[in-house]
């Protein structure tokens, strides 16, 4: 199979997207094509040779990288039994590049180069796939011995044809830097592009589905333990602390959220930093009239929030405080995770951190590495995005790992956290979303939609009785008319009366005149 560098495939997918390719592995029929199916790209250098399957597209990617995807599917990008990438179907679009940008995928990939040298593309052979499935492997190989056995392996299958080396790790570093500055250069749209839109997007448009919509609680139900305290609430119209803290549990091994008091002697109360909007928000409730919300993945401790008049940073529950008609942003440093809408607060709401990205970056930040009993973002964290002048949620898993190197040294006995895939992001997020809609909890999205569906029946409304003055005053105008009409139609008659009364008392003067003038 030709190879083709990275700068010929962006060229080639632009005039290839409109056309279409009569080579591609996937079958589909012309209906689909033209209804629901799109084009993208996986790249290291252009890789040929892989398997996807994204929705009802199954195949193998061509000399360009090239894949079709059914839209609003999410992708699955596989070497053997190896699942070297998942993508989700909101990180897609026509003609979109997937860049391979994890560090241990591409040097498999480039390892595995039929030519050993992906500069000019990447080919990887079937016999490839024979030899990772005959091995039983399912994750990245990642050990250099178990990597030269492997490309041994291969080597023995196809010795005139396979060149393949194990590749070092800086040499993957140096073609992954190469290839960003390419597509950066072209202009072409990754992934993270797609992603990074979506941010900037309101993203209150992504409403999840509850078992009860607009007639939802706003209130979070007691909890007996803490299995659930990552998305449930404490009534928050009892003792003054029941704002910002969470439930208190028996156990907390198996507790959602970080920081509620435990009867094991945990050192979470050592663990979590004191916040400025903490212990005294029921007071700023009573005399500011403030109200507060949660910001969650999983209740997300130490993100900075500013809502105009209110600002601070979230405690081990996410709470964080608002006053009415203010917008809110969430930030880490200088990177701006969300901005919300004052359209979209309201008291006791919970605002879903639903960003894969976002969510990938907070997961990583993870103090313990544990998302599932909550996210705590120490202080260093900030530190560490300013110093390295972040300003933007990192587009690449390259600079979580820089990002988390530099944690790890600043906060060495505190931080244990580790780089998370965006695949487990995605299924943490999918659990927490799943435990807000069984508690009902609203949501920034929820309390959008009803108030759009308020302010649609409110205009509903204004119309209709717009439409009523509007039919009352031509009901009045035709009164008046009839009105107007009747008293012109008396004025004829009355002038036509008058009118036969001075013809009649005329015929009576005549025909007196001429009696009497008869009579002489």
């Amino acid at each position: 199979m030709k190879k083709i560098s990275v700068i010929s495939t962006l060229t080639a997918s632009l005039l290839l997207v409109g056309c279409g390719d009569s080579s591609s592995s996937s079958n589909t029929n012309t209906e689909d094509m033209q209804k629901t199916i799109g084009i993208g790209y996986y790249v290291d250098s252009a890789v040929a040779g892989i398997n996807y399957e994204c929705g009802s597209q199954i195949g193998v990617t061509d000399s360009l990288g090239k894949f079709s995807f059914e839209k609003d599917q999410n992708c699955t990008f596989k070497l053997g039994n190896i699942v070297l990438r998942d993508i989700n179907g909101t990180s897609l679009e026509d003609n979109v590049t997937i860049l391979e940008d994890n560090k241990d995928v591409a040097k498999l990939l480039q390892s595995f180069d039929k030519d050993g040298d992906p500069s000019n593309g990447i080919e990887i052979l079937p016999e490839v796939h024979e030899v990772m499935n005959e091995q039983n492997l399912s994750k990245v190989p990642t050990d250099i011995t178990e990597l030269v056995e492997l490309v041994d392996k291969v080597k023995e299958k196809k010795p005139k044809e396979f060149e393949g080396e194990v590749v070092t790790n800086e040499e993957v570093e140096t073609h992954l830097d190469n290839t960003r500055q390419r597509l950066e250069t072209s202009g072409v749209k990754t992934q993270y592009d797609v992603e990074e839109e979506n941010i900037k997007n309101d993203s209150d448009t992504k409403r999840p589905e509850t078992s009860n919509g607009s007639d939802s609680e706003t209130k979070r139900p007691e909890t007996s333990n803490g299995s659930d305290a990552e998305t449930k609430r404490p009534e928050t119209s009892n003792a003054s602390n029941s704002d910002t803290k969470g439930p208190e549990t028996s156990n907390s091994l198996d507790s959602d959220t970080k920081g509620p008091e435990t009867s094991n002697g945990s050192d979470s109360e050592t663990k979590r930093p004191e916040t400025s909007n903490g212990s005294d928000a029921e007071m700023q409730r009573e005399i500011k009239k403030v109200s507060i919300g949660y910001y969650v993945d999983s209740a997300v401790e130490g993100v900075d929030f500013n809502c105009t008049t209110q600002s601070g940073t979230t405690d081990e529950n996410g709470t964080f405080t608002f006053e009415d008609n203010e917008s809110c942003t969430f930030t880490i440093g200088n990177v701006l995770l969300r901005e919300v809408n004052a359209s979209s607060l309201e008291d006791n709401v919970t605002i879903f951190e639903d960003n894969t990205k976002v969510a990938q970056l907070l997961q990583t930040l993870d103090s313990d590495g544990n998302a599932s009993n909550g996210i705590e973002i120490l202080p260093e964290a900030h530190d560490v995005l300013k110093e390295r002048n972040i300003t933007k949620v990192p587009k690449y898993d390259s600079d979580l790992v820089d990002i988390k190197d530099d944690l790890k040294i600043k906060a060495s006995e505190r931080y244990h956290g580790d780089i998370v895939s965006e695949q487990d992001a995605r299924e943490h997020l999918e659990e927490t979303r799943k435990k807000i809609e069984e508690h009902n909890q609203r949501t920034q999205n929820d309390v959008k939609a009803i108030r759009d569906a308020e302010r649609e029946g409110e205009k509903s409304d204004r119309e209709a009785m717009s439409e009523s003055h509007e039919d009352a005053n031509q009901t009045r105008n035709s009164n008046e008319e009839r009105v107007l009409n009747r008293e012109s139609n008396q004025e004829r008659t009355a002038e036509q009366e008058a009118m036969s009364e001075s013809h009649e008392n005329a015929n009576q003067t005549r025909n007196s005149n001429e009696e009497r003038i008869s009579n002489r």
